[in-house]
């Protein structure tokens, strides 16, 4: 059955192992090093055994300079062996207790962490980690603490967004259940205007609907394009003809300086869907007497079109986020999934989609570029 040994007990071992290799080395090389270095010592230094003048020559003054020698040199090794244990024990003890405090203060920062863990997963996304003062630790720690902070947004984001939904569902289906109860009750007339609203409201629904449920697939990566060849240009026109009497009611003019020709493959659908999120995204961020202008050009090997109007405007660090899911800067009609949408098809044809402003009450331009047909 394997083992499982706890991390204390895999640092304490470690630094024990490390403790008896790095003695048993010293003790080695002292043993197989130290009598030769030592004769040699000795014998290089004369009389120093004998006493200055007495040299280490022949006879009885050899022998005996050769038997002290040897009982220096086993006395020396015996002392030296004895240290080397007691220093070595010593190390055992002291490398036993730093390690015991080590993983005692390692393991208690890593229970921080999964504690902090534990929390996230039980759903309490406010809780965060005292930043340690390791630095590996500390780059966990924070991880973890912006992992605290995304999921946080992230359901506060699910919660808006459950709100937002059932708000948008509600306001059609109450239109629709009243004009429905009232040609019922015969309060209203079986008219073709009254069942244009009930359409309308109809068409709404099924919009935002269609809007969720493509908005999941493209973040799952499984929208699948229809590509056939098509004119940009003539795209935005058709679109802004269709949106004509919005552009109306909200009191804007539309000023057109479309290319006659800016010919690529691409989703005729999708991108007229993308096209219509740009051009309601500016009806509803524009005052009356505003003008929208949309301006078509080719550049190289891209297609651009731009939306500009006279509207809130936008500050610098909404640029980007104004494309995320969910984002809105005021409240209104919309749920903030519009310009999200129309990012991701345009990325998935290839292209780019950002915005810019001058800053609040200066307008917005919308640029969305993409590939020109090659042949």
């Amino acid at each position: 059955m394997k083992s499982h040994r706890s991390l204390r007990s895999r640092l304490i071992v470690s630094q024990l192992a490390l403790v008896v290799l790095v003695a048993l080395t010293g003790l080695a090389a002292v043993k197989l090093l130290t009598p030769v270095l030592f004769a040699d010592r000795v014998q290089s230094g004369g009389g120093a055994v004998l006493g200055e003048g007495q040299p280490l020559g022949g006879g009885s003054h050899g022998n005996r300079a050769l038997t002290v020698t040897t009982e220096i040199q086993s006395a020396y090794n015996d002392a030296l062996t004895s240290a080397l244990l007691t220093a070595g024990l010593v190390g055992l003890v002291a490398s036993l207790i730093m390690a015991t405090l080590f993983s005692r203060r390692l393991l208690h920062r890593l229970g921080d962490v999964q504690h902090a863990a534990h929390q996230l997963a039980a759903g309490d996304y406010e809780h965060s980690i005292v930043v340690p003062p390791e630095p590996e630790l500390a780059d966990l720690a924070r991880s973890i603490n912006t992992l605290g902070s995304t999921l946080a947004a992230t359901e506060e984001s699910r919660a808006r967004l459950m709100s937002d939904v059932a708000h948008e569902l509600r306001n059609p289906l109450t239109t629709i259940e009243g004009y429905m109860e009232g040609l019922i009750d015969g309060v209203l007339p079986a008219t073709v205007e009254t069942y244009e609203v009930v359409a309308q409201e109809a068409q709404r629904l099924k919009r935002l609907t269609e809007d969720l449920s493509f908005m999941s697939r493209a973040e799952e990566g499984a929208v699948r394009y229809k590509m056939s060849a098509m004119n940009l240009a003539e795209l935005a026109h058709q679109t802004v003809e269709r949106m004509a009497p919005s552009f109306d009611e909200a009191g804007l003019s539309v000023r057109l300086l479309l290319a006659q020709s800016i010919l690529m493959n691409g989703d005729t659908e999708r991108l007229t869907q993308t096209l219509s999120n740009l051009f309601r995204n500016a009806i509803a961020h524009s005052q009356r007497g505003g003008v929208v202008t949309i301006e078509s050009r080719r550049e190289h090997t891209h297609g651009v079109l731009t939306i500009t109007d006279t509207g809130d405007g936008l500050e610098q660090d909404q640029l980007e986020i104004i494309f995320e899911r969910f984002t809105r800067f005021r409240e209104g009609a919309g749920i903030g999934i519009g310009l999200n949408i129309a990012r991701s098809i345009i990325v998935g044809h290839g292209g780019t989609l950002d915005a810019s402003s001058d800053g609040p009450g200066q307008g917005a331009t919308f640029t969305l570029k993409l590939p020109l047909r090659t042949s």
